[in-house]
């Protein structure tokens, strides 16, 4: 889309499409093209379609049942542009996103109030809380006998994490070490290693005896060289 071109390309059309719902389900905001004033798009006074807009408005404003409307009423569209599915996944985006924002308001909010917030079955509240917690996207805890969620903060619960890697680490890191250790006494005892450091020592020994100008023949004789 940031090519130098004298004309939009169908590619790049294609492009501003996807890059507008891929933004709203990373960043939660509409896609803005780069390039400012000098991109072709803003030449040229192109903007995405209608639908793609008001997908984006919809999602910005965290009305639910607009988002979900307009994105069935340009399903054939989105369906032609094979972006269907792309949107689909906006709207549940922004379900998560609600969620997401309620555990940074409230430290403690029953299942049955976050349904409401929600606007999903209370049901499915729990489902859905688990699966923010496994992404990482939150930091919760569920107590079944009285349907509350206590939301974590997300350094104390990074940091218990963090402890039992280190845990880990340390664990296989001391075994290693064991392992190491071992090794190299069983290296040193061995009887191969234990006789080539006698011989050595041994035939050092012996030169040392000889004295200077006397080498060592293999057979143990001394033999005197100049």
């Amino acid at each position: 889309m940031c090519t130098p071109a004298q004309i939009v390309s169908a590619v790049a059309v294609e492009s501003i499409k996807k890059a507008t719902l891929v933004s709203l389900l990373e960043h939660g905001t509409a896609y803005k093209i780069p390039g400012g004033e000098s991109s072709m798009f803003i030449k040229n006074n192109l903007i995405p379609p209608p639908i793609y807009t008001n997908i984006a408005k919809a999602f910005e404003a965290n009305d639910k049942e607009r988002l979900a409307d307009v994105v069935k009423e340009g399903a054939a569209d989105l369906r032609k542009d094979s972006n269907f599915g792309l949107a689909k996944q906006v709207v549940s985006a922004l379900t998560s996103r609600r969620l997401i924002n309620i555990s940074r308001t409230y430290a403690t909010i029953t299942l049955e109030g976050i349904a409401r917030a929600l606007e999903i079955p209370e049901d499915s509240v729990e489902a859905e809380v688990l699966r923010l917690n496994r992404q990482g996207q939150i930091r919760a805890r569920i107590n079944p006998q009285t349907s509350m969620v206590e939301f974590l903060e997300p350094d104390t619960a990074v940091s218990t994490d963090v402890i039992c890697q280190l845990q880990s680490a340390l664990c296989q890191s001391a075994a290693a070490t064991e392992k190491l250790r071992d090794l190299h006494a069983n290296v040193l005892t061995h009887p191969l290693i234990v006789s080539r450091a006698v011989s050595n020592s041994q035939h050092a020994g012996s030169v040392a005896a000889a004295g200077p100008g006397v080498m060592m023949r293999d057979d143990g004789y001394a033999e005197e060289y100049l």
